[in-house]
Parts: structure tokens; C-alpha cells; sequence
């Protein structure tokens, strides 16, 4: 994991998805301008997708509705259908496919450098409240009730 922890938004909220979050902003900017230039020359840019989280419609009141919207990235991290295959409904089989080698608990465990186990973000909103993330807590488990604003590990993906 990253060195520090990180939160997903400080609205507390995940409207708007991975493409509208502090953390996908944070990564693709700070993050990538301290990388030796070298390295960025050998990094290529990726469409990943995430739902936009829930987006309450102003023409029908307290009617809901998700899609799933496209970032370009040079860094991202994890979908849950990425480190869950068990997550086939939609929006979030349309978020990316399954790494083989991250679909177990045990697998999924990441820690902080000479750490014990910590709790990481996925990039995919929980459809079914308003401001929680998806996330791997540190028994390697996925979960869907964390608030946005919270902070915790950030595992990063590169194309090269």
C-alpha cells in the first residue's frame, strides 16, 4: 500500500464515481508529477470504468439511478469485480474483469511496509447507499459500507 492513507472524497459522497473523486484527482496529478520522468515515459494511460455512485434525479424525487462512466488514468486502483469475481451484477461486471491472482482473502491481504494487515479502497461505489466505497478490509474481505470521507490504504494499478 501506499505510504499514507488517503480518503475517497471530502464530501463525504460518491456521486459522480471514481471519474469525480479526490482520490482519482489526488493519484492522476500529485502522485503522477513526482514520478521520475523516465517512469512516466514508460507508463501508458488506460480507460478504466466505475460507476458514478447514486445520483438522485431531480424529476422524480428519491429516484435513483447509476451508470457506469469512463476515466482515463495513469494510476487507478481496483474495481471490486477486480478482487471479487462473486460480484457479477450489474453496474459492477461492467467495472473491469476479474485478476486471477487477487480472488481469495488471503490474496487480497495488503499491509503497509512492515506492517500488519490494513484495509484498502476499491474504486467502485456502493450502489446502494449514497456515500459509502467498496473496500478490502484487512482480513482480505470485501465490504461496501465505508463512508467516503474515511481514510484508509490506497493499493495503485499502473499500465506499462
Amino acid at each position: 500500500l501506499l505510504g499514507r492513507t488517503k480518503r475517497w472524497n471530502a464530501t463525504n459522497t460518491n456521486d459522480g464515481g471514481w471519474a469525480e473523486s479526490e482520490l482519482n484527482k489526488s493519484l492522476n496529478t500529485r502522485l503522477y508529477s513526482a514520478i521520475p520522468t523516465q517512469i512516466k515515459l514508460l507508463m501508458k494511460q488506460v480507460i478504466v470504468y466505475s460507476n458514478d455512485g447514486i445520483t438522485n434525479t431531480s424529476v422524480t424525487p428519491n429516484q435513483y439511478y447509476t451508470e457506469v462512466t469512463p476515466s482515463n488514468c495513469y494510476i487507478t486502483i481496483p474495481a471490486i469485480i477486480e478482487v471479487d469475481s462473486s460480484q457479477t451484477s450489474e453496474p459492477y461486471n461492467s467495472e473491469g474483469t476479474s485478476i486471477s491472482y487477487m480472488n481469495t482473502n488471503d490474496s487480497r491481504k495488503r499491509a503497509f511496509d512492515g506492517n500488519d494487515y490494513a484495509e484498502y479502497w476499491l474504486r467502485s461505489p456502493n450502489i446502494s447507499y449514497a456515500n459509502y466505497i467498496w473496500r478490502v478490509d484487512e482480513k482480505g474481505q470485501t465490504q461496501g459500507i465505508t463512508n467516503a470521507a474515511s481514510n484508509l490504504g490506497v493499493l495503485i494499478e499502473i499500465s506499462f
